[in-house]
């Protein structure tokens, strides 16, 4: 047995700490790198020659193909088995990372950025699948997805504090550069922790045409939102009806199996997802310009002004699995997300003469705390209903979501931002959308769902079902 194979122990909750620091080291390096470049995006300006409009696409190329390929990445691992796409997924992220680092003109950087985010696809859900599968029972899940969900949502924060480090005592180059290295000693420990499993390949293939027209569908959707053209909205909007068409008629093996989304807890959460990362990613975006343009901020103090954010987030984390036995997925949510909209509320009176102390840093506090309070309980409800054996789908969807909403996020608020010259739009809007996230909480159930609650999609799920049902909490 691998080392960081689980051991179940009658009375005994503690987490596996190899099979741990592979899945949520994982998680971090690909969410941090959806922020670590915000603080470099002026010296990747200057030294590259981007303009405004494409400066974005180094963001947001990495979040669209993140976000687009995750559901493809999420079915490979349950069809090739979580450790050989997780090696695959580490050897695409680094090796995409060096060139990135070395571009030489934007058009690479962009590329390079882009295909990084396909490795990523492929890592985040199998850090998440190496939990929800392989931990035996819900009390050690639920601990568990606490801290994954706690460092997801910390590294966005963290991403901005690295980049400030980075880009002032080093180079831009070096919030890329990062990725090499510690990817690489990724390697070792993911054979020491990971076990094998068989494949599934010859039950299910890829659905590869359903990855590839999500993924340019939202690119359309995206370019046309930031170029405010319609053209490529529609086209965009055409095709994304297409493919979900595809997933529900055309597709022999679906990448996205529309019954999961039959599923109130699953459907409900995945939206909410979609919408808090929509909010928080677009504010690290346009809050580290503000501070460097607005307020004159070095890379290094605009870093420094977003750890204490980092610090609320964990800070969050730990205490949303103390609530959740007492209070409920619903209410918790209710409470973090309802906490957001009045963060964003605050954010929204900034100014280049505000006091950052109470316009700034306090709100941030706020938000992000409440960040890290709504992550656990929307990872477990968009986790928790779902088959066994489609883990790895739910979990690729329910980072499809966080990312896909980050990307259309940025793209979407970087066209209100030009329209109206101000940030304060932007704030405004990202308060509407957690409303909204909070609405959606009251879709999701009292307490933790479990895995049996989904309605097969065919008869002969059933005995599948009644397996699940008796397994122990």
């Amino acid at each position: 047995m691998a080392s960081g194979a689980i051991r179940p122990e009658r009375g005994v909750e503690r987490l596996p700490g190899l099979l741990m620091v592979v899945a949520c080291t994982t998680q971090f390096l690909v969410v941090l790198d959806v922020s670590v470049v915000h603080v470099a995006l002026p010296s990747i300006r200057a030294a590259l020659g981007f303009d405004t409009a494409g400066l974005q696409w180094v963001v947001t190329g990495y979040m669209l193909a993140f976000g687009g390929a995750l559901l493809l990445g999420g079915r490979l691992a349950d069809l090739f088995g979580t450790r050989r796409v997780l090696m695959c997924g580490l050897t695409v992220f680094v090796g995409s990372a060096l060139v990135a680092g070395l571009a030489w003109q934007p058009e690479v950087l962009v590329l390079a950025r882009s295909v990084q985010g396909v490795g990523a696809a492929a890592l985040s859900p199998v850090s998440l699948t190496l939990l929800t599968r392989e931990l035996p029972g819900e009390r050690q899940r639920t601990r568990a997805l606490a801290v994954w969900g706690g460092v997801a949502a910390a590294a966005g924060a963290a991403g901005v504090f690295v980049g400030g480090l980075v880009t002032e005592f080093l180079d831009w180059r070096w919030t890329m550069l990062l990725n090499v290295p510690v990817g690489v000693a990724l390697y070792p420990l993911a054979r020491a922790a990971v076990p094998r499993r068989p494949a599934n390949a010859a039950r299910r293939s890829p659905d590869v045409v359903g990855a590839l027209s999500v993924t340019a569908a939202l690119g359309l959707c995206a370019y046309g939102a930031l170029s405010t053209d319609v053209v490529p909205l529609a086209a965009g909007a055409g095709l994304l009806c297409a493919a979900l068409l595809w997933e529900g008629k055309g597709a022999k093996d679906p990448l996205l199996p529309l019954t999961v989304l039959r599923s109130r807890p699953v459907a409900g959460a995945n939206a909410a997802m979609f919408l808090t990362a929509s909010a928080t990613f677009s504010m690290w975006y346009f809050l580290s310009l503000h501070l460097q343009n607005e307020r004159n901020f070095s890379p290094l103090a605009t870093g420094l002004a977003f750890l204490p954010q980092y610090l609320a987030v964990v800070v969050g984390a730990q205490v949303a699995p103390r609530l959740i036995p007492a209070y409920g997925l619903r209410r918790v949510l209710l409470v973090g997300s309802a906490l957001q909209c009045v963060g964003f509320v605050w954010l929204a009176g900034i100014d280049a003469h505000a006091a950052f102390l109470s316009h700034v840093l306090l709100p941030g506090l706020l938000i992000t705390f409440a960040l890290g309070l709504s992550s656990t309980p929307l990872t477990l409800a968009a986790t928790g209903g779902v088959r066994p054996e489609d883990a790895g789908l739910a979990s690729g969807l329910v980072n499809t979501a966080r990312h896909l909403g980050g990307a259309m996020g940025v793209a979407a608020l970087t066209a209100v931002a030009n329209r109206f010259g101000s940030v304060v739009a932007v704030f405004r809007i990202d308060a509407a959308l957690l409303a909204v996230a909070a609405a959606l909480a009251l879709a999701l159930p009292t307490t933790p769902v479990r895995a049996a609650r989904v309605p097969s999609a065919t008869a002969g799920d059933s005995k599948t079902e009644r397996t699940n049902r008796s397994e122990p909490a």
